[in-house]
């Protein structure tokens, strides 16, 4: 991944920085039935070393049977660091829905704004398929309305092909608005 990127190194840090809310999974383990085995296997990581298996499955189950729209947040940075560091541990799509289920526009703006632009970095490299069809610092530097546009010419059109975001309309939707409700210009209607 970007790896090498000193820009995605820093919003990695940042990510850290600004999600310090403890794991509520330690103080308050919440989990449908049929979770508990996941949860006990849980115990005893913490953020920092929670093996990718776990975490990979772990993205599956937050906010909704895992965990709480705390939970999340307290493992949004160790999944974007991994994904964009090492390599994805889920889709774009997946952790845009667990955006949306934990009330994404009532976190605070910095938490949002790093957020967006670590969702610009997975959303480029799932679609393109390579870190190097991108320069990091540009995509981060650009609306969410823009990276979807250059990533897929074809979003809203009728040729589809592997990678088109319009199979996930709904997801683009939400994270263009997102980062239009930043200040970021929106697409024109």
């Amino acid at each position: 991944m970007w790896s090498e990127s000193d820009a995605v190194r820093r919003l990695s840090r940042e990510l850290y920085e600004a999600f310090p809310e403890p794991n509520d999974l330690l103080t308050e383990p919440s989990c449908a039935p049929g979770r508990e085995e996941f949860m006990r296997s849980m115990s005893g990581f913490t953020r920092d070393d929670i093996p990718v298996e776990l975490l990979e499955e772990l993205v599956w189950y937050l906010p909704t049977t895992i965990g709480t729209p705390q939970t999340l947040k307290h493992f949004l940075p160790k999944i974007f660091e991994e994904s964009l560091l090492k390599g994805p541990v889920e889709t774009w799509w997946l952790i845009t829905s667990k955006l949306e289920t934990a009330d994404f526009g009532s976190w605070s703006q910095d938490q949002r704004r790093l957020t967006l632009a670590a969702m610009k970095l997975l959303l480029a490299y799932e679609v393109a398929g390579s870190e190097t069809a991108f320069d990091a610092t540009d995509l981060l530097k650009m609306p969410m309305a823009d990276v979807v546009g250059l990533l897929d010419p074809y979003y809203g059109g009728a040729e589809p092909w592997w990678g088109d975001t319009y199979i996930f309309s709904k997801q683009v939707e939400f994270l263009v608005r997102q980062d239009a409700s930043l200040g970021h210009p929106a697409p024109p209607a």
